[in-house]
């Protein structure tokens, strides 16, 4: 979080609601260049294709509440979610922006779709009204060779943090950019 205090005379205050009104604008323009550099720097840098996530990636609208000013931006929602298809926990929505930002600790099992799970998947039902069949087993390619397997233990996933690692890189120029929109609105 980045904090600001106007520390000046009294006949300033009368130029607290103009002073707000130009850190807003300064923050709405800092937060687009935060988005820029997410999708431009630093997702490049941890995943050769990005498409949905890249997509996801957005500045949300400046907020002043009272001398409060925020800005943001997010990843992640409605393009990013995936479904887990198999295990204890089938069914359930998984945010992948989350889950390569922070990672996960530990090694999980990847099974195919089995019918008792996939009973509760709408898509899946769907699919099985088609052809009336689910894969026993998990085709893929790795290292160029063609694998089938009865599951995969996947193991953990390091972090790729790509929204926080922009954050730090831009943190210096968001509170210099600030900084000096303020001077300026009070004349300093």
């Amino acid at each position: 979080m980045i904090s600001i205090k106007i520390l000046s005379k009294p006949p300033t205050l009368n130029r607290v609601p103009l002073i707000i009104e130009a850190l807003a604008a300064k923050m709405d323009m800092l937060m687009v260049a935060l988005q820029n550099k997410v999708k431009g720097e630093t997702i490049p840098r941890y995943f050769k294709t990005a498409g949905p996530l890249a997509a996801s990636v957005v500045k949300l609208p400046t907020r002043v509440e009272g001398t409060k000013i925020t800005g943001a931006v997010k990843a992640g929602g409605e393009l990013t979610l995936k479904v887990t298809q198999g295990g204890a926990n089938a069914g359930q929505k998984v945010d992948y922006a989350g889950v390569q930002e922070y990672g996960v600790a530990h090694d999980w099992v990847i099974n195919p779709v089995l019918l008792a799970n996939a009973q509760a998947m709408e898509y899946v039902r769907l699919r099985l009204r088609r052809d009336s069949s689910l894969p026993e087993a998990l085709a893929f390619l790795w290292n160029g060779k063609k694998m089938i397997l009865r599951r995969v233990t996947h193991p953990a996933l390091e972090a790729r943090p790509f929204m926080r690692a922009a954050l730090k890189e831009m943190t210096p120029e968001i509170i210099a950019g600030l900084r000096e929109t303020a001077n300026k609105e009070l004349g300093i």
